[in-house]
């Protein structure tokens, strides 16, 4: 009669889309987990295939297809941009009743689609009197990526004339600073022209705003005291007006 082979063998992931770690997931994606063999339908339920969010589990449908050996997993809504998703499988057996090894988990995140923006910038927009060793410092919503600018990320220019300093990336990526080489001048309007930022995922920031600031003017010299008016004998008193009789 020949050799009969039990089966012995636990089913598997053999092959996961989207693969564990992957990121930039589009929002419209499912779930497919392919099984080293075929699996019992019955088993396949929503309790042992799960695809949770930050605070929640997600809402959607499971198939099981190509003989049994493949599971998709359908959200009903499309996920969130820029969300990590955790996968678990638990309690998925096979035609024998060999069940998967219990906690497997595998996340990926989905793609960023919103651009950077400025949250914060000092000085702030149309500001007077600010400091003659200001620095121009510009806040950003994520990290951005110092090598996708086509200019100069912040230019500081007196009328026609852009200004020499230097430009830092601060704090991962999240905040540009320029330093004026020499200090500002008193009472003198300036520019800031903001490039335009793109963030890891290559998404690009509309232009950049202009922004004025005028550092103060130079104050006068304090009045520190003025001398008494004199009162001794000699000094002029006012008359009262007389009237003719």
């Amino acid at each position: 009669l020949g050799d009969i082979r039990l089966d012995e063998a636990a089913p598997t992931i053999a092959t996961l889309v989207p693969q564990s770690s992957s990121v930039g997931v589009p929002l419209a994606s499912a779930v497919r987990i392919v099984f080293s063999e075929p699996v019992n339908p019955g088993t396949v339920t929503q309790s042992n295939i799960k695809l949770t969010g930050p605070t929640t589990s997600i809402l959607g449908t499971l198939q099981v297809t190509d003989g049994d050996t493949t599971v998709v997993f359908t959200p009903i809504a499309p996920l969130s941009e820029s969300t990590r998703y955790t996968l678990t499988i638990q309690g998925v057996a096979d035609r024998v009743g060999k069940t998967i090894a219990a906690g497997f988990t595998a996340a990926f995140t989905t793609v960023d689609l919103t651009p950077p923006a400025v949250v914060d910038l000092s000085p702030a927009i149309n500001a007077n009197g600010i400091g003659l060793a200001s620095v121009v410092r510009v806040k950003y919503s994520e990290p951005i990526d110092p090598a996708k600018f086509s200019g100069p990320p912040v230019m500081l220019t007196k009328g026609t004339t852009a200004l020499a300093g230097r430009t830092d990336f601060l704090f991962g990526n999240t905040t540009v600073v320029f330093t004026p080489a020499q200090q500002l001048e008193e009472n003198t309007l300036y520019q800031v022209q903001l490039g335009t930022a793109r963030d890891l995922a290559g998404n690009t920031q509309p232009q950049g705003p202009l922004r004025l600031s005028r550092p103060p003017d130079r104050p006068p010299p304090p009045i520190l005291s003025l001398p008494e008016p004199a009162t001794g004998p000699g000094t002029p008193r006012p008359h009262a007006p007389t009237h003719p009789p």
